[in-house]
């Protein structure tokens, strides 16, 4: 699907064989919505960061977080609601 903009989300609903979504242009039936809020990745630019990226150090704690289940490990970033979750 291409990027769309300056079209307004006018509804989501979802039945059992679809997740309808209307905005200004057209209608879309899927079977999974993803939302990209424009949240962006940043580096703390410490030594070590570019060697382990993706090896221990991983930006997503939604993404990857299950791998750590168990562990412990740092969290580091802004005390957001979802930070403080995955680190308990």
């Amino acid at each position: 699907m291409p990027l769309l903009e300056g079209v307004e989300l006018l509804d989501i609903s979802r039945d059992d064989s679809a997740i309808t979504v209307q905005i200004t242009l057209r209608v879309y039936k899927t079977k999974a919505l993803l939302f990209a809020t424009g949240a962006e990745r940043r580096n703390l630019d410490v030594p070590g960061e570019e060697r382990l990226r993706g090896k221990g150090l991983i930006h997503c704690a939604t993404c990857d977080g299950f791998l750590f289940r168990g562990k412990t490990v740092a969290v580091i970033g802004g005390a957001t609601p979802l930070s403080l979750t995955l680190s308990s």
